[in-house]
């Protein structure tokens, strides 16, 4: 997968609690661009429900990030499991 793969799917983030599940994004985005700080940084996040054709709701948490190179991207992660918690 490469990294512009990234922007086109949803990463699914199983945690119990906020905490963790933020700890998660950050360490999966880390594992594709490099350190925080250095090899990419915070640009924006956006998080918003998402119904599904079951009627369940998805939450989604998009992170707007700004790789060392100053290019940027937009990750989406699947964080219903521990929104809220």
């Amino acid at each position: 997968m490469s990294n512009n793969d990234v922007e086109e799917q949803i990463i699914p983030i199983y945690a119990d609690d906020t905490e963790i599940g933020i700890q998660l994004e950050y360490d999966y985005v880390s594992s594709k661009f490099g350190a925080y700080g250095e090899g990419w940084t915070l640009v924006k996040q956006r998080v918003k429900g998402v119904e599904q054709s079951d009627g369940s709701e998805l939450m989604l948490d998009t992170l707007f990030i700004r790789l060392s190179d100053g290019s940027e991207r937009a990750i989406n992660f699947d964080i219903t499991s521990f929104y809220g918690k």
